[in-house]
């Protein structure tokens, strides 16, 4: 018999056991307790890290954010931080993000910023419409500027508060920009299909004079680093992989290498494959993996309402975790 979670919401801070994997959860957000009304008292998003270099403080959506303890989940304080702030991968208190024209450095201790830079020349700067992150070590951060000249890609190394790339993008529905994993490239995605000027995703390097097609299609992914040590992007399968029965998909950054990652054939099994939820590759401190949030039907027979972990390198190993019994991911 499936399991049917209780009705009744878990006590804030219980662990809760019982559900198919036989994994312990634990509500960790209550408004009664953070004296809120806010409705966001979740995660951000599927790139944005919700711990700390550390472990040690855990950040829940919204600006300002709450900050949790890392270890036992307690609510501590309320913080400032700036728009679509990323946690620092060395200092554990400081989160990057961006304000008007400035990026900015912000402690969640002191609940203070420091403007690592004021991009005069331009109006307002943002941090990769919300789905950027600065690389592993901190160094560069992708950043999409504007004026009245129109809109920019910009690479930025926080480390020398120096400007190593500008381009000049055409009109368009941009998606997102970021730096990958490593800081080797950089790398933008447009909403509209295809591998046209402003369509599908586009490689550069990171003084932004080269520009190289790397795939027609942008579902959910995340970046990543795969067995190998090579920087991918892990994201769902589109309507080329879906007749060849792949449901996820790596995308080698340096060389454009498709590797098929979850097969499901419709053809045996009279049903499609996994789609429409999340992948995260925040595991940095455990590379080779990609995590994944399955948001279909709960009469769908794949992974349906699955938190689950997929091997980066064709094998199919998968580790299973929950079931989220969430129409909301």
């Amino acid at each position: 018999q499936p399991y049917i979670p209780p009705t009744n919401l878990p006590t804030y801070l219980e662990a809760t056991s019982g559900n198919e994997y036989g994994n312990t959860i634990i509500r960790i957000s209550d408004p009664g307790v953070f004296n809120t009304t806010s409705q966001r008292l979740r995660h951000n998003y599927a790139v944005d890290q919700v711990w700390n270099s550390d472990g040690s403080l855990l950040k829940l959506a919204g600006y300002p954010a709450a900050i949790l303890d890392g270890d036992t989940y307690e609510f501590l304080y309320w913080s400032d931080i700036p728009g679509y702030g990323r946690w620092s991968n060395s200092e554990p208190n400081i989160i990057y993000g961006t304000g008007g024209n400035r990026f900015i450095a912000h402690n969640v201790t002191t609940n203070q910023s420091n403007t690592q830079r004021t991009f005069s020349e331009y109006t307002d700067i943002d941090f990769g419409y919300g789905e950027g992150n600065q690389d592993i070590n901190d160094k560069y951060v992708c950043l999409i500027a504007e004026n009245s000249s129109g809109r920019f890609l910009l690479v930025y190394d926080i480390q020398e508060d120096t400007i190593i790339g500008t381009r000049q993008i055409p009109s368009g529905d941009l998606d997102w920009f970021t730096v990958t994993t490593n800081g080797n490239y950089a790398v933008a995605s447009w909403r509209e299909n295809g591998n046209g000027p402003t369509q599908g995703i586009k490689r550069y390097n990171l003084e932004l004079t080269t520009e190289t097609h790397l795939y027609n299609y942008s579902e959910h992914g995340d970046f990543g680093i795969d067995v190998n040590g090579n920087e991918v992007y892990v994201q769902y399968g589109d309507e080329t992989t879906w007749p060849n029965d792949f449901y996820i998909i790596m995308i080698q950054i340096d060389n454009g290498q498709i590797t098929p990652l979850f097969h499901w054939s419709q053809s045996e099994h009279g049903s499609t494959g996994i789609w429409g939820g999340h992948i995260s590759c925040r595991n940095t401190a455990r590379p080779g993996w990609a995590y994944v949030s399955e948001q279909c039907c709960p009469e769908h027979p794949v992974a349906s309402k699955e938190i689950f972990a997929i091997k980066l390198d064709g094998s199919g190993i998968i580790e299973r975790y929950a079931k989220h019994h969430n129409n909301i991911i």
